[in-house]
């Protein structure tokens, strides 16, 4: 419950325990249960793009699959940009 009560904040303006992992990816961290995050990308000042999440534990690989999804989300992004 306290992951969907934050991803409510977050989408209001209100992100919280929030750092930065690189390549324009955000983690948003949980204190409850074994250290919940979640990985989400930001476009302009409005879009929040939720990339994936896991804990402590798989945070390396979670990170890596956030900077995946994010590079592919982006390069779809630029080629709708230059279609229009």
């Amino acid at each position: 419950m306290q992951t969907l009560e934050r991803i409510d904040r977050l989408a209001h303006g209100n992100p919280g325990d929030v750092k930065s992992v690189g390549q324009g990816v955000l983690e948003l961290r949980l204190s409850s249960g074994p250290g919940y995050r979640v990985h989400f990308t930001q476009h302009g000042d409005r879009l929040v793009l939720l990339l994936c999440g896991g804990d402590k534990s798989t945070q390396r690989q979670d990170i890596e699959k956030a900077h995946q999804l994010a590079a592919d989300w982006r390069s779809r992004e630029d080629e709708d940009d230059e279609e229009d």
